[in-house]
């Protein structure tokens, strides 16, 4: 079984697709014109959402509820504070993953007020980069802003930490963050290996059976041993980085997944033949829309649903061509080799202050 409740460490909740900036390479950024990805419908869950799909007991007992997703960010949605509230008293803990670029002071000092600095319970403050940096990646927001609103987070005994991603033209900058974010009393920073840089839409996708070419691309690199991107998925190992550690993801659209990758998958704006869509649309022919639905059904409902229970592990194990098919994508972002999850040890360092 891919994990049951009791051993659940973690769930990461994408409480809403609405954000605020347009950074590139996100999936919910338009590859063609730098807008909204056209297959998202603004969304957000309500408390009863969360008082439907899990029970008092389901929140008391998680160790950690984790507030993000692939296409959301949680502050912009216009109810997530009555969401805080419902989490808070139901006595879990809960992280927001947030670019911090929304709101205004009041609103972090009134986060700050609910967690009650209780030492699992904060915000991660996504800021790449400093004033002469930041908006290169983070394409709308304002680099003064979040520090106010983190300065004031802090200043309220908020637990915050400084979340970035480590892009090619802020490396320089790695020192000065530390030291910034040791100074403003972040209580910790994480620092990601560049996993964004590798799109979606790499030919080896398109040519799974074909020799493909790479330069200037480790990943790429390192399939050229395999002559082809099938030899590689179907015979790597998976080593489900998130099975690992107790993870499971709920989209904006309340389904149930393994994680957040996955979780993405559905909505990307891409070819439905591509293969990364494709075949979770197969997902969805052999078992039936909905099955893992938490729209009528509950966690522990559906992972007890055939594919959680038993044919998602078995799939590991398997080939492209095979009936219980492995998944590209689990080959992909985790299989023996190389990971590209930030959620993999080996994409992140934490330093704690």
């Amino acid at each position: 079984m891919y994990v049951t409740i009791p051993d659940l460490n973690y769930i990461t909740i994408e409480h809403t697709n609405k954000c605020n900036l347009r950074c590139p390479q996100c999936a919910r950024t338009s590859w063609k014109d730098g807008k909204t990805n056209p297959n998202l419908k603004l969304t957000e869950l309500s408390v009863e959402d969360y008082k439907r799909f899990a029970s008092p007991e389901f929140y008391k007992n998680i160790p950690i509820i984790n507030f993000t997703g692939g296409y959301g960010d949680a502050i912009a949605s216009s109810n997530f504070l009555e969401v805080v509230k419902f989490i808070v008293d139901s006595g879990s803990n809960m992280v927001v993953q947030t670019n911090g670029a929304l709101r205004n002071n009041s609103y972090y000092e009134q986060l700050a007020e609910m967690f009650g600095n209780v030492e699992r319970r904060g915000i991660e403050f996504a800021i790449d980069g400093l004033e002469d940096t930041y908006h290169i990646y983070r394409k709308g927001g304002d680099f003064n802003k979040v520090m106010e609103h983190a300065k004031a987070y802090i200043k309220a005994g908020g637990n915050a930490r400084w979340n970035v991603i480590l892009f090619d033209h802020i490396k320089h900058q790695k020192e000065e963050m530390i030291q910034r974010a040791k100074d403003m009393g972040f209580k910790s920073m994480v620092i990601k290996k560049v996993t964004r840089s590798l799109p979606i839409n790499k030919n080896y996708y398109k040519n799974l059976y074909e020799r493909v070419y790479f330069e200037d691309d480790d990943f790429g690199s390192f399939l050229d041993k395999y002559g082809n991107y099938a030899n590689y998925a179907n015979t790597c190992k998976v080593e489900c980085v998130f099975k690992a550690t107790g993870q499971l993801c709920i989209d904006h659209q309340l389904n149930l997944w393994p994680c957040t990758p996955m979780a993405t998958v559905p909505y990307l704006e891409m070819d439905d033949d591509h293969i990364l869509k494709q075949q979770i649309s197969d997902l969805y022919k052999r078992y039936g829309v909905g099955f893992n639905s938490l729209r009528d059904k509950t966690i522990d409902e559906v992972l007890n649903h055939q594919w959680f229970k038993n044919d998602l592990e078995e799939s590991w194990e398997k080939t492209l061509d095979d009936e219980n098919y492995k998944l590209i994508l689990c080959a992909k972002t985790c299989g023996e080799h190389i990971k590209i999850t930030g959620c993999a040890s080996e994409n992140k360092e934490t330093i704690t202050f």
